[in-house]
């Protein structure tokens, strides 16, 4: 993957969807966040900024190929949650919940990985002063 992100950041000077870089600057950034991450012990990290969706093609043994599950916290006594629990012992691998994040929405840039496609979803309007709004993805 790292090597098709190159190869599309050298060929276009976008790299997930920051316009204007190349690939000396991607790999920098990129080492300087994991050294950054690295002296940080037990600060939740923030994955999607640093890792690509991977899409298997082919076979997948859950009992092989699957080190941990992390499951966003928002699926924690729920019915979800209890299958992907019972998923990760029948295949003998642990889950894990991460720190899940509360993000205001007044702190999002609106030019964040490019020009907004959508609309907030309801309940994501100005709550009393102080508090701001707040979006948790479900």
């Amino acid at each position: 993957m790292l090597a098709a992100l190159l190869e599309a950041t050298a060929s276009t000077g976008v790299s997930l969807g920051v316009a204007g870089i190349d690939t000396d600057t991607l790999l920098r950034t990129l080492v300087r966040r994991r050294e950054r991450d690295a002296a940080r012990p037990g600060v939740p990290g923030r994955a999607l900024d640093d890792y690509v969706e991977a899409q298997i093609h082919g076979e997948l043994s859950l009992a092989r190929d699957v080190a941990a599950l992390v499951v966003d916290p928002s699926f924690r006594d729920t019915e979800e949650g209890r299958t992907l629990a019972a998923v990760a012992r029948r295949h003998g691998f642990p889950l894990r919940w991460h720190a899940g994040f509360g993000l205001p929405v007044d702190g999002i840039d609106p030019e964040f990985r490019g020009r907004p496609s959508h609309r907030w979803p309801r309940g994501c309007t100005p709550s009393s002063p102080g508090r701001g709004s707040r979006f948790t993805p479900p």
